[in-house]
């Protein structure tokens, strides 16, 4: 009788729920001092400003303003350090664990179990919650948006309508691909309609109408900032998406080919058969397409996108992590022992893996500092032939206040011009730029110039800024009126977006 209690929903449910926060909080803690890499310090950059000044930034960069605006208040009571701003991250990530198990009660108890255990130590996940970005608050509101269209839209519980609307439009309000998740969520509602009985399809419709139509109202106030955004900004530095890009970003959120396999060969075979076994008008048929919508028209959304554009890339899919996992736990969930094998074997394999997600220096730019700051100080310039490096590079040198790129002076050292930005690299003027910066040195005055190391010539951006590093660093070796000072690459093996650091000094 005590040991029916224990594994009760009321006793073991809880405990499992603590038990895997512990182990997933241990798992990753493991990263939460890596210095800031280049979006990091975008991030700090742009969250260091007052919120009245947010728009106008992130005008510029191309996001929405909620994960900013969020990290400014965190970063003003608890500051800017590496660990400090991870910290907020790993909170949104240890969310996303009970949260998960929530969503995925309507598919059973087994269901959300698995959801749970997935949920805790999918790698993409430890990833972000050591990073400062938005993607980890992203993947828990993809979670709550998954477990809130179940109740609302497949169970026909209307009381949650106002908490899918919330969760949706702060998805749209956290990250573009947001607005992917609620094309998603409107193919959803169509499915659920089409295989709910007659008498439920046409006030599931309206249902469905009302509350995209009040996400749509909610986000209207952005929405000429997102036009405006989708016209001049983008990622330049993304490549175009090929098919084979729908696996690779399974296997990156996954933790590797082999994990993804186990878990597709586990869950596959008991899904399919519970799916042809179940009555058509049933919940679980709706639950299944509305799952298999949710997680693939986002992504697929994505991809066509980056089909004609420069702006894939494959941890912007946090937006279908929540409905993804919930798939995979309830394939799972019919699989019995076959799955209880597959998810001990990936368990193990996330715990033990020697080789992490994210490589122990993101970046090298503190230890290139540590290293060549007592070669600058306040009366130096600080050049960068990769724009987007300026923010970490003031947060690591943060007595320099002049910097230069290819692109010009950047009108705020916290955060990135993205507008037309390869336009303005390709110009006339872009290419005398190195000139019109260096005029302004005075004789005795050092000149930092980072340039990137092992950067990709994938796009016409990379190859362009790669061009630009070799012509600085030959033009400045070649000046007479400079003399070099110092050469650093500081740990660049370990980097994962190594920089070289040249110091130069007018005579």
């Amino acid at each position: 009788m005590r040991l029916r209690r224990l594994t009760d929903w009321r006793f073991g449910d809880p405990a499992l729920i603590v038990g895997l926060l512990v182990i997933s909080t241990l798992l990753r803690l493991r990263g939460i001092h890596f210095h800031y890499w280049i979006d990091e310090g975008i991030s700090v950059g742009i969250a260091s400003h007052p919120l009245g000044m947010l728009h106008t930034l992130l005008r510029e960069d191309g996001a929405p303003p909620l994960w900013y605006a969020l990290l400014h208040i965190w970063m003003s009571i608890f500051g800017t350090t590496p660990a400090a701003t991870h910290i907020l991250s790993l909170i949104f990530a240890q969310l996303a664990i009970p949260a998960v198990w929530w969503a995925a009660r309507p598919l059973g108890r087994a269901g959300a179990t698995y959801a749970a255990i997935l949920m805790a130590g999918v790698p993409y996940l430890t990833a972000y919650s050591e990073e400062t970005r938005m993607y980890s608050l992203m993947v828990l509101l993809s979670v709550l948006v998954a477990g809130t269209f179940l109740r609302a839209f497949v169970l026909g519980r209307r009381r949650w309508i106002g908490p899918f609307i919330l969760s949706l439009t702060a998805a749209m309000y956290t990250h573009n691909w947001g607005l992917f998740l609620a094309v998603a969520c409107a193919t959803g509602v169509l499915a659920a309609a089409l295989l709910a009985p007659a008498a439920e399809r046409r006030p599931l419709l309206r249902d469905g109408v009302l509350a995209l139509g009040a996400c749509l109202v909610l986000y209207l106030p952005w929405l000429p900032t997102l036009l405006f955004q989708a016209a001049h900004t983008g990622a330049p530095w993304a490549a175009h998406t090929v098919l084979w890009t729908w696996t690779q970003s399974l296997y990156f959120i996954a933790g590797g080919r082999d994990v993804a396999g186990v878990l597709f060969v586990a869950g596959i075979g008991g899904l399919v058969a519970a799916y042809r076994a179940a009555p058509r008008e049933g919940i679980f048929r709706r639950e299944v397409w509305v799952l298999v919508l949710l997680t693939w028209v986002t992504f697929g959304e994505g991809w066509l996108l980056g089909k004609v554009t420069y702006s894939f890339s494959a941890r912007y899919a946090a937006a279908m992590i929540g409905p993804l996992v919930l798939i995979v736990a309830l394939a799972l969930a019919r699989s019995r022992r076959v799955a209880v094998i597959a998810v001990a074997v990936c368990c193990l394999w996330w715990v033990t893996n020697p080789e992490p997600t994210s490589l122990a220096t993101k970046s090298n730019v503190y230890s290139v500092s540590q290293v060549a700051g007592r070669y600058l100080n306040a009366d130096s310039l600080m050049l960068s032939t990769q724009p987007e490096q300026v923010p970490t590079l003031h947060y690591y040198f943060p007595e320099i206040t002049h910097f230069g790129t290819p692109a010009g002076v950047p009108r705020y050292s916290y955060g990135v011009d993205w507008i037309n930005l390869l336009p303005r690299l390709e110009s006339h003027y872009a290419h005398t730029e190195l000139h019109r910066l260096l005029a302004g040195v005075r004789p005795g005055e050092t000149v930092g110039l980072v340039v990137p190391l092992r950067l990709s010539t994938a796009t016409p951006y990379l190859k362009v800024i790669n061009e630009y590093s070799q012509k600085w660093l030959k033009f400045l070796g070649n000046d007479p009126n400079f003399t070099i000072v110092r050469v650093t690459q500081q740990f660049s093996a370990l980097a994962a977006n190594p920089v070289e650091l040249a110091v130069y000094r007018r005579r």
